[in-house]
């Protein structure tokens, strides 16, 4: 893997996956937001630098991630009057599909092989 592949794959599309929502919902919690981007950039060193439980517990991550954004999509997106969302909807799609792709991605022997502990 490239650098470019490793910082893609490790630092800049897991946290674009995790913090896929509305602007005006990210601006309600700065605090939390700024917890959240630190810990997915640990979790991105730690996978740069070949430790393989990182990687377990990024896909683990993306994973429930998947899991939770198909749970929620259809309630955000959609509330008790009928009235769509549409900037929820589309930032929950996106979301979703690329926390799969990463979880797709980081399990693949190329990704497993940059692992050295």
């Amino acid at each position: 893997m490239t650098s470019f592949e490793k910082f893609l794959y490790f630092i800049l599309l897991p946290i674009i996956a995790v913090l896929c929502y509305p602007p005006e919902l990210l601006r309600t919690g700065p605090t939390v937001l700024g917890i959240l981007i630190g810990a997915m950039l640990l979790l991105g060193i730690l996978l740069w630098r070949g430790r393989s439980l990182a990687l377990t517990f990024a896909i683990f991550l993306q994973g429930l991630n998947v899991i939770i954004r198909i749970m929620m999509i259809l309630p955000n997106t959609v509330d008790k009057a009928g009235k769509i969302n549409l900037p929820m909807g589309l930032a929950m799609l996106v979301g979703l599909v690329l926390s799969l792709y990463l979880v797709l991605r980081l399990d693949r022997v190329d990704v497993r092989r940059t692992m050295v502990r």
